[in-house]
């Protein structure tokens, strides 16, 4: 059996500017803060809801709808929220926190997942938030490498 509440902490370093990561985490069409084929809206301010919902024909349709609140969006540097509450937004699950810092080559990357409410081992949410993570920077490293390649006339 888990704590009543866990944190768990993943950090990565990327080739993007924090502007970049910024992007991807809150305008991005690839959704890629979010685990793979599901999407996640919000209008970012403080105090504004956040929805996570599965995209059409993805792994996760039959899923219902997680709903929450953005706590904190200071762009470039600092993105929370909380997810897993039911439509009213009461009682959630999980505080999501994104910090981007600027590095000489880029960005260090650091993601938070407060798991407020562990429910034990079979549905421990730490490795989809970690998988997000490897996937966020593996799509910002390529697209960084893609831009930065010449091209020839």
């Amino acid at each position: 059996m888990r704590d009543p509440f866990t944190t768990s902490v993943t950090t990565a370093t990327t080739t993007a500017p924090p502007r970049a990561v910024w992007h991807a985490l809150t305008r991005g069409t690839a959704n890629l803060g979010v685990p793979r084929g599901l999407v996640l809206t919000s209008s970012w301010r403080p105090g504004d809801p956040v929805e996570l919902h599965a995209s059409i024909g993805g792994p996760w349709a039959a899923a219902s709808c997680s709903h929450g609140e953005v706590l904190a969006a200071v762009a470039p540097a600092r993105l929370t929220y909380t997810l897993g509450a039911g439509s009213g937004g009461a009682d959630p699950a999980v505080i999501v926190t994104w910090e981007v810092a600027p590095e000489a080559d880029g960005s260090s990357v650091r993601l938070t997942i407060d798991d407020l409410a562990p429910c034990g081992s079979d549905c421990d949410v730490r490795d989809p938030w970690r998988a997000v993570a490897a996937s966020l920077v593996q799509a910002l490293d390529l697209r960084s490498r893609t831009e930065d390649t010449p091209t020839e006339h």
